[in-house]
């Protein structure tokens, strides 16, 4: 399926409901509703998204997704969730685990930061400034809903998980 259909569904997908926000069986790094849900919840707080219209947000989506698809990102993320999910927590495990995935962003983002001073009228600067945001917010918001997902106590027999 050509790139620009796909982008496309998501963009109907994420906008719209019904669908699944990023197709699990091509993209690593999944955002169903619920996460996108909190996304949008948690990039309201951001600077960059101030006075953004619902495309530069879907543009910044799609820009964080298809970067933290491109790494190890998933792996840290899956590594974050084994820590959580055992039955014997090692908490210092974990915040090791998260100190790291956050250095790494934000050496990543030291890195790229120098092409883009903060300039709310460059659009090109504005668009790096969202995708970072969103990684960020989309980085805590995976870690929050796997922590919750794993330390929840477990749904009694014959009930549906929310």
């Amino acid at each position: 399926m050509p790139n620009c259909v796909v982008r496309f569904v998501l963009v109907i997908a994420i906008l719209g409901g019904g669908l699944p926000a990023v197709c699990s069986g091509s993209h690593p790094i999944e955002c169903d509703n619920n996460c996108v849900t909190a996304l949008k919840k948690a990039t309201l707080s951001y600077k960059p998204f101030a006075g953004s219209t619902s495309e530069q947000w879907q543009g910044a989506f799609e820009t964080a997704m298809d970067e933290l698809a491109g790494d190890d990102w998933s792996q840290r993320l899956s590594d974050i969730q084994q820590e959580f999910c055992k039955t014997t927590r090692d908490y210092s495990k974990i915040d090791t685990l998260e100190t790291a995935l956050f250095n790494k962003l934000t050496f990543e983002w030291q890195r790229k930061i120098g092409a883009f001073p903060y300039d709310p009228s460059n659009d090109r600067a504005m668009k790096f400034y969202r995708a970072e945001g969103m990684k960020d917010a989309f980085l805590k918001v995976k870690i929050r809903q796997i922590s919750v997902d794993c330390l929840a106590p477990p749904p009694p027999a014959g009930a549906s998980k929310k």
